[in-house]
């Protein structure tokens, strides 16, 4: 009889993470490769994700080809909103008996909580709020930069930006931090205005670290949108709190992202009083979702 293998992966814009385990769920290989957000790439993400099982392979000792194993597959992907791409995605030849797949955001909050009722906030570059209660699954903001993900590392760039503009044009205050985000450019006048015109969401995510450099510092206006930021992650937390209604007391939250360290300590008494560690990343979580798919369980 063939060996199961259970395969998880956590794609993103920028990277996609993998790992096999075995029916018992002792991990045999991992690999990161590629960007596998299926809203960017439906081909790329493909290629992403096999050159990753090659490797995660590789490292287990596996022959994935063999008649030995059967391949069951759980994905977490960025861009499973656009039901387009998800078709096109799933209509794609793929070495798996069976594949599973829905949102990174979905994945990420499975593991994280390990399959039990609970909720996730991922601030990065974008923001989303996740919660799974039971059969029933939640999700608000999300939306995408600029239309959205107010709170999150582009959003806070782009205000960053604003203010500096601003000042620069006499409309607004100085202060230290929009003086260094002009330095960074050089203290050039077209270089920040070429910039400012072209840039993209992971663009305007990079003057952050300025942004939480001076917010140290007491910077007037970092403090400023860090503070917003912090409201718009309250706004997602009481907007969740109110989709489980009578279930929200025995939800518990995980902070996620590289921006979450920044706006925890600036969120509501009661929304920390109801913040827990992670028990898994979100490739277990995809792991979690195929295993109980082909075997009925999550857990081994």
């Amino acid at each position: 009889m063939a060996k199961k293998l259970f395969i998880g992966v956590d794609g993103g814009g920028s990277k996609s993470r993998l790992q096999i385990e075995d029916e018992d769920g002792n991990v045999l290989g991992h690999a990161v490769s590629g960007m596998s957000s299926i809203r960017i790439s439906v081909n790329i993400a493909w290629q992403s994700i096999n050159d990753a099982l090659e490797q995660a392979a590789e490292e287990a000792g596996i022959d994935i080809h063999s008649d030995e194993y059967e391949l069951y597959a759980g994905m977490g992907l960025a861009g499973c909103e656009i039901k387009e791409k998800v078709q096109e995605f799933l209509s794609h030849p793929h070495p798996f008996k069976k594949l599973v797949l829905n949102s990174d955001g979905y994945c990420c909050c499975l593991g994280a909580h390990e399959c039990k009722d609970g909720a996730i906030i991922i601030i990065g570059t974008g923001i989303v709020g996740w919660q799974i209660i039971g059969r029933d699954v939640h999700e608000t903001s999300g939306w995408g930069f600029p239309q959205g993900d107010e709170g999150a590392g582009a959003w806070i760039g782009l205000e960053a930006q604003r203010y500096t503009a601003r000042w620069l044009d006499g409309r607004g205050d100085k202060s230290p931090m929009l003086e260094a985000i002009f330095e960074h450019f050089d203290n050039d006048w077209d270089k920040f205005a070429f910039w400012s015109d072209a840039a993209n969401a992971t663009q305007f995510a990079t003057l952050v670290p300025i942004v939480v450099k001076y917010l140290d510092q007491k910077d007037p206006i970092a403090l400023k949108l860090i503070k917003r930021s912090a409201e718009e992650v309250e706004l997602i937390y009481r907007t969740l709190k109110e989709k489980a209604a009578d279930k929200a007391d025995r939800v518990h939250y995980c902070l996620f992202g590289g921006v979450a360290p920044f706006i925890q300590p600036w969120v509501s008494d009661e929304l920390k009083s109801r913040l827990v560690e992670r028990e898994h990343d979100a490739t277990k979580g995809a792991i979690f979702m195929i295993r109980r798919e082909v075997l009925g369980r999550p857990l081994p």
